[in-house]
């Protein structure tokens, strides 16, 4: 059997109540359709409602479309506008010369809430040794704070290989290494200069998650920009 999705199942049922208790002989909705496979379907009900003389409603029939891939095609659509304006808000945050600190705080806070994260911070690389320097946590709760030193450290050699593969921003290992740490989500998203990488930006989700493709693309795409207003604030503070 389908099975209604429970974030719509109250909505299609009120809407159904409402639409047989009004004058109304149409009735139309949408709404997502759990089906045995354990995928997930948008259905569309276009139907009409029959009624005796005094309006009673005796029947509603019609016909179900899917609509799923028109959905997806919304969703797609709707998720690009807000990334390409979560990425315009945060260049014009840029054009403004600040120092360093100032830009690394403004791409945190920015990614936080975009990617609806518990932290987010600053690891350093010597690019001489490759190896970590220095872990700086930029915002984020206290559990974040107290937690992602810790595992950035325990993941040490995994992290310094992610960061320094090809400048491409990817995810740590599962798992709890070494220490109890917690199993919380990291991307790591390198900064580089020219083409030497000397840091990234960490991001915490508050739980087990996989982080989407979308994700990465973003958290890359801000380390980018986070680099040149970087450099550019040097040559302008020079």
């Amino acid at each position: 059997t389908h099975r209604l999705h429970s974030d719509d199942a109250g909505a299609l049922h009120q809407a159904v109540d409402a639409a047989l208790a009004s004058h109304a002989d149409t009735f139309l909705a949408e709404y997502r359709l759990w089906r045995d496979d354990g995928t997930m379907r948008w259905l569309q009900c276009d139907a009409r409602i029959f009624r005796d003389a005094n309006g009673v409603a005796l029947r509603m029939t019609g016909i179900l479309r899917d609509i799923t891939a028109r959905k997806l095609r919304e969703d797609a659509d709707a998720a690009e506008t807000r990334r390409q304006q979560f990425l315009a808000a945060l260049d014009e945050q840029f054009r403004v010369p600040v120092d360093t600190l100032d830009v690394l705080q403004a791409s945190a806070n920015a990614l936080i809430g975009y990617l609806d994260a518990r932290a987010v911070g600053f690891v350093a690389i010597d690019a001489a040794t490759a190896r970590i320097v220095s872990l700086r946590t930029l915002v984020g709760d206290t559990a974040g704070q107290r937690l992602l030193p810790l595992k950035l450290r325990a993941f040490g050699v995994a992290a310094q290989r992610k960061l320094l593969t090809a400048g491409a921003a990817a995810t740590l290992p599962r798992g709890r290494p070494r220490r109890s740490i917690g199993d919380a989500a990291v991307l790591l998203a390198p900064i580089l200069r020219g083409r030497v990488v000397v840091g990234g930006l960490w991001i915490e989700a508050p739980s087990e998650r996989d982080w989407t493709a979308s994700d990465l693309a973003v958290a890359e795409m801000v380390a980018s920009r986070t680099a040149a207003a970087i450099e550019h604030a040097r040559a302008e503070l020079a």
